[in-house]
């Protein structure tokens, strides 16, 4: 079943394969952390066919779920004492992915060196190894973090996209933006390695803007933005947009355009934490879509709490459409 894990504040996602539907009488959750699905007998896990036709969405990577329930202390509480994994290895790796949840990357890059490195090649050491990368962005030890990759780029069995995402990343945080580019235009599709994770380039067009910005091919930026926006991947800060769309003289409103209904809450929430750098990009979203009430409700909040000239042009606004600031004042 294809899972899609939102991320952060739920603009962001991550896709992986897992099996999740089964027979109980064939098959069991096997693991106290990291659960797969084995037959009865234990001797190997369950040989599964692709259901295309469902897939789930979870929740509980969210910062707010994650804050909520201690998720990353659970489990590391659970792989410190982690008595159902079936080798050594597999009990390193749950521990370092439980380490990377937590935000202890300095112990991930830890078990990286004394054990996975040298690991045999397997799915265990690939999964030690995308931790790896990840701890080493997260601490800006790229040398770490290039070591890691070239791990994966030989490891037999590891689809190329892997390697090239994570070098991306890399080059990206180098600030070698032309090379990063380079390893991102090699990935041209979706790519689902035999374990069920996915390399999906819509979910790289982010870091593509980005280094398209540094750059400074702005408009090449927001062309990518925009589309990836339309697409429903909302992996950017709107704000960091708007600001290449003066640069490359692009209309603000077009953002408006591209942000689909089901996110514009939590992209106006997002401007809402800078009421003096969103109300502007809020009022430009208003104004290309004068009907949406959310741009108008969070515009008018944002206007509040930057001043009165700012909140009178707001007032000014709703009057002309028809609505009342009063409301919102209440309830704010």
């Amino acid at each position: 079943v294809r899972i899609r894990n939102l991320t952060g504040v739920g603009l962001t996602y991550a896709d992986h394969f897992a099996v999740r539907l089964f027979r109980r009488a064939a098959a069991t959750w096997r693991g106290a952390i990291h659960e797969t699905v084995w037959t009865r007998d234990g001797t190997r896990p369950v040989v599964a066919a692709r259901a295309s036709e469902l897939f789930l969405v979870h929740l509980g990577y969210l910062d707010v779920v994650m804050r909520r329930r201690a998720k990353g202390e659970r489990n590391l509480r659970v792989a410190s004492h982690n008595s159902s994994a079936s080798d050594p290895l597999e009990a390193l790796v749950h521990e370092a992915r439980s380490l990377l949840l937590a935000g202890e990357h300095a112990a991930v890059l830890e078990l990286v060196d004394r054990a996975i490195l040298e690991a045999p090649p397997g799915p265990l050491r690939k999964l030690g190894l995308l931790a790896g990368v990840e701890s080493a962005l997260a601490l800006g030890r790229l040398d770490d973090a290039t070591r890691c990759v070239a791990a994966l780029e030989v490891q037999p069995g590891v689809p190329r996209a892997f390697a090239l995402e994570a070098l991306a990343r890399v080059c990206a945080q180098r600030g070698e933006l032309a090379e990063a580019l380079a390893a991102l235009e090699q990935i041209v599709e979706r790519v689902e390695d035999a374990d069920g994770l996915v390399v999906d380039p819509a979910r790289l067009e982010g870091l593509r803007a980005r280094c398209l910005a540094g750059l400074g091919r702005w408009r090449e930026a927001v062309e990518t933005a925009v589309a990836s926006l339309r697409r429903g991947v909302a992996d950017l800060d709107v704000r960091e947009v708007a600001g290449w769309m003066e640069r490359a003289g692009v209309d603000v409103g077009l953002l408006a355009e591209a942000v689909r209904p089901e996110q514009r809450q939590l992209i106006a929430a997002t401007l809402l934490r800078t009421p003096a750098e969103g109300e502007p990009i809020l009022w430009a979203f208003a104004q290309a879509d004068p009907s949406c009430v959310v741009w108008l409700a969070a515009g008018e909040l944002a206007a509040r709490r930057v001043g009165a000239d700012a909140h009178t042009r707001w007032r000014e606004r709703l009057e002309q459409v028809g609505l009342s600031s009063r409301p919102w004042a209440a309830a704010g």
